[in-house]
């Protein structure tokens, strides 16, 4: 009997050490809260910040709106100024932090969840024509930044000597770049580039360096270890695509360039393609001109020649070599071995004629004894006394 209330003593003990210790975790695994409050800024575009409707907008809203249809829990937003928002977060006021940086001042109040695939670049933009070195070892220059930014903090630890000028919000702190009050800033590649297309002064301001580049997490409340483990499961639920779908959407066009430059690029492309095809035409019409003259001078060039050429083959046609002619009959002989008489060979071979005569020696040999000859030659003898 004894043995057997020891054992029920000791299953009974058992079972309760098992509740103590898994029951608890399955509580926590199971935790699933029906409303979210999410703090941030009120005015980080495109981040988050209230539209001209008065509704809240922006790439972190969207994100919270995708949060609470893949996990089924209502989302409340509470937007403030940046350094209030993550008061809100000190003091349990919020349950999350909509997007932040970790760091080590903050991870004193605060647990950070799994980097979301957004990362973002903070950068130093100034109007001043100097170098980074020489900001950053300035005490003269007053750097504007949004006050409780992580990059306070990180300005603060590496750059000691430079003036911190703080504001409560991003859209302060571009205010106060348009209208001259300071010179030099440090925030969010995506923030200016989205004011840029609102405010054209911004571009008087350039990219002196970038102080950092991380990935936002979502905060909660130190300690609540519940709370944390459904946002990091919740953000699992999330498709990538649809992830990257807002991020493209949001960042694409607030980095785009104005709408200004674009049109002066195509105008410049444009005037050049004319300009190049005007060029073009000319050098061309010019070389047409240039190539008609050539031919035409040489054409009349051949012209003449074959004129001249011409005229020398009618004028000319000699007989050259060396003619085989007998020494006794003077006949000459071909190419093909007949004897013809000179004037008959002369005839085929040249352009020249022949008109028959005798000369004296032959007519006195061949008539010498006629008597017809003999009177000629005595009235001739007559003419000449």
């Amino acid at each position: 009997m004894r043995n057997y209330i020891f054992s029920l003593f000791k299953l009974t003990y058992i079972l309760f050490i098992c509740i103590v210790i898994f029951f608890p975790i399955n509580l926590s695994a199971n935790f699933k809260p029906d409303t979210l409050v999410v703090t941030n800024s009120v005015s980080w575009a495109p981040f988050s910040y209230i539209n001209h409707q008065g509704d809240p907008d922006g790439l972190l809203i969207e994100f919270w709106r995708m949060f609470g249809i893949y996990n089924n829990v209502e989302i409340k937003y509470d937007l403030t100024s940046w350094n209030e928002s993550l008061k809100r977060i000190k003091k349990g006021k919020a349950d999350c932090h909509g997007g932040l940086f970790r760091n080590s001042e903050r991870e004193e109040y605060m647990l950070f969840s799994n980097p979301l695939n957004m990362s973002l670049e903070t950068r130093l933009f100034t109007k001043k024509d100097v170098s980074f070195e020489d900001l950053v070892t300035s005490n003269s220059v007053a750097v504007g930044i949004v006050k409780g930014d992580f990059i306070e903090s990180y300005l603060r630890d590496h750059y000691p000597n430079l003036q911190l000028h703080t504001f409560q919000t991003s859209r302060d702190v571009i205010l106060a770049a348009v209208y001259g009050k300071i010179s030099t800033f440090a925030l969010d590649f995506p923030t200016v580039s989205y004011n840029m297309v609102k405010f054209p002064q911004l571009n008087d301001f350039h990219s002196a360096s970038t102080l950092n580049r991380d990935y936002m997490r979502i905060g909660v409340q130190k300690g609540n270890t519940k709370l944390l483990r459904f946002i990091n499961e919740g953000i699992d639920r999330i498709p990538e695509e649809r992830l990257r779908q807002i991020v493209g959407k949001r960042i694409q066009y607030e980095e785009k360039t104005p709408d200004w430059l674009l049109s002066f690029i195509i105008l410049i492309v444009s005037l050049s393609v004319v300009i190049i095809i005007v060029v073009y035409i000319s050098l061309l019409k010019k070389n047409e001109k240039t190539l008609r003259y050539l031919v035409k001078a040489k054409t009349s060039e051949l012209e003449e020649k074959n004129s001249e050429l011409t005229k020398a083959l009618d004028e000319v046609k000699k007989l050259s070599g060396i003619l085989p002619i007998c020494s006794s009959c003077k006949k000459i002989k071909d190419s093909k071995g007949y004897w013809n008489q000179v004037e008959t060979y002369i005839t085929t071979h040249s352009d020249a004629q022949f008109s028959h005569g005798l000369c004296e020696s032959c007519a006195e040999k061949i008539y010498g004894k006629e008597d017809w000859y003999k009177e000629m030659k005595d009235e001739e003898k007559k003419t000449d006394d």
